[in-house]
């Protein structure tokens, strides 16, 4: 054999550095891996913190107390901003809540005569202003927190980025939703 074919069996019988390189090759996937496991673990519990707060914050509305400084929207925004510990950024977190007059209005168009049959409300058929608001809705609920025993729908959304970024190709238009409808005790209007 040649020096050279020596060299290069030498080269190859040599195992120092190989536990390098296999780290190497391992460390950046699974560098990745925990960072999936941990941006998916901090999504799921701000999605069940959002949850429960949500609960609590109807919970706090169906009674229709008047707190002593500011009003029933503000506390349910603090009581929201509490229950989520500073995962939830309240600047981009949405509150909207609906009125309606029974459970089985939610989501429900207002009544309409369909003049030509064609089962859907045209402009100048006559309807049912159940909002009153003056235009047909194809959702008859009415925005506020309601009067007694009306039964409002809080929806909170709330748009996620995630924490470190690793996991933005893949949940870029992730929105955590909740939704709790409630029928507002008969407290006494002021």
């Amino acid at each position: 054999m040649r020096p050279q074919g020596r060299q290069c069996l030498a080269v190859l019988r040599d195992r120092r550095g190989g536990s390098l390189l296999e780290f190497g090759l391992i460390a950046l996937p699974m560098v990745l891996l925990m960072g999936g496991l941990l941006e998916f673990a901090v999504l799921l519990t701000t999605a069940s913190m959002l949850d429960s707060a949500s609960l609590q914050a109807a919970r706090y509305g169906a009674t229709g107390a008047q707190p002593s400084d500011g009003t029933r929207e503000e506390m349910i925004r603090q009581i929201i901003q509490d229950r989520t510990f500073g995962l939830v950024d309240m600047d981009r977190l949405v509150i909207e809540t609906q009125v309606y007059q029974g459970f089985d209005s939610i989501d429900q168009a207002e009544g309409f005569d369909d003049a030509n049959a064609n089962d859907a409300y045209d402009d100048g058929e006559s309807f049912t202003d159940v909002n009153g608001n003056g235009s047909w809705d194809a959702d008859q609920g009415a925005p506020g927190l309601g009067q007694a025993e009306e039964v409002v729908v809080y929806e909170v959304r709330y748009p996620w980025e995630g924490i470190t970024g690793l996991m933005k190709p893949i949940v870029q238009d992730l929105e955590l939703t909740s939704s709790v409808p409630v029928r507002n005790e008969p407290f006494n209007q002021q």
